[in-house]
């Protein structure tokens, strides 16, 4: 359904005036601008435009509400998405084009996400765009599964903020992120604390990790995922950290699990029953003096942090 009305004014150099309101079936939208990840759900446009035909400028204001969205790409399936935008672009008369919405949100995998986006394409120059965007509450386990990742028991809700910058054209973008995850108790589930740092190049399709640290295993549940029996890990140091996680594991998991923990050298001293292995150089960029720890869960062992 596509509605508009509106006068022109002055024939000889038309000015045309006109407020619109569109809405529909979103998968047929999708078709129709070639979109053809757009699976379900409904679409609602309206706004106004103004036209200056002598010229070429524009100007064009409006909202966008989406209602139940299904998207699905080989890589992400996202279902029952419900959000909307405020958005404004224009065209000056000396060519100069401007797209921003300043109000964005979006509702999906069980938490919001809040933002902007500005892009302009000035004469003689690259478009440039920029979008930032903040992230509150997503449920940890069903962002996995919406990147088909089911082999990972994890629970947790993740915030943080996004920023995006591009020269050019989309696909040259740069990408900054900054999450944080915290402990969701659900049955089946490891509840993980967890902060990810990381950048990312969309044309040369890489990201580097800048920081990745799980803080802690979270709140134990009893009804802890079974079928584990290995558990291989790099654990924060510092502040007995280290320590807490190794017996937090020796908690969480069942008899014959095996463990294989990269570990502080002084680790070795306070730990009786544990097979240990030096590693010479720098293992993973870290300073020097680490070990490998292994042990298999039920046999005997002592801990001692002092």
């Amino acid at each position: 359904m596509v509605e508009a009305s509106g006068v022109v004014n002055t024939l000889g150099s038309p000015v045309v005036q006109l407020s619109y309101r569109a809405g529909g079936d979103a998968a047929e939208l999708g078709q129709l601008l070639r979109y053809r990840e757009l699976k379900r759900g409904a679409l609602q446009l309206s706004g106004q435009a103004t036209y200056r035909s002598a010229s070429g400028e524009y100007s064009a204001t409006g909202k966008m509400q989406a209602s139940a969205v299904n998207w699905q790409d080989p890589s992400l399936r996202l279902e029952k998405i419900r959000g909307g935008l405020v958005y404004s672009a224009d065209r000056s008369e000396q060519g100069a084009e401007h797209f921003n919405i300043s109000s964005l949100f979006v509702a999906a995998l069980g938490g919001t996400v809040h933002g902007t986006v500005e892009t302009s394409h000035l004469p003689g120059k690259k478009a440039v765009g920029r979008t930032e965007l903040v992230v509150t509450g997503l449920d940890l386990e069903q962002t996995l599964h919406a990147f088909s990742v089911r082999e990972l028991p994890l629970a947790g809700r993740t915030v943080g903020e996004l920023k995006v910058n591009w020269e050019g054209a989309p696909a040259n973008a740069q990408m900054e992120t900054a999450l944080r995850v915290s402990p969701l108790a659900r049955a089946g589930r490891l509840p993980l604390t967890a902060e990810v740092e990381a950048a990312g190049d969309f044309r040369h399709s890489s990201v580097e990790l800048r920081k990745l640290d799980f803080l802690g295993l979270g709140p134990f549940h009893p009804a802890y995922p079974e079928g584990i029996n290995a558990v291989l890990s790099n654990p924060p140091y510092g502040e007995l950290r280290e320590y807490r996680f190794f017996e937090k594991c020796l908690q969480l998991f069942s008899r014959g699990t095996e463990l294989v923990v990269l570990m502080p050298l002084a680790f070795v001293d306070r730990a009786q029953g544990v097979k240990a292995a030096v590693l010479k150089g720098r293992p993973l960029g870290v300073t020097t003096g680490h070990v490998i720890i292994y042990h298999v869960i039920g046999n005997p062992v002592r801990l001692s942090s002092t």
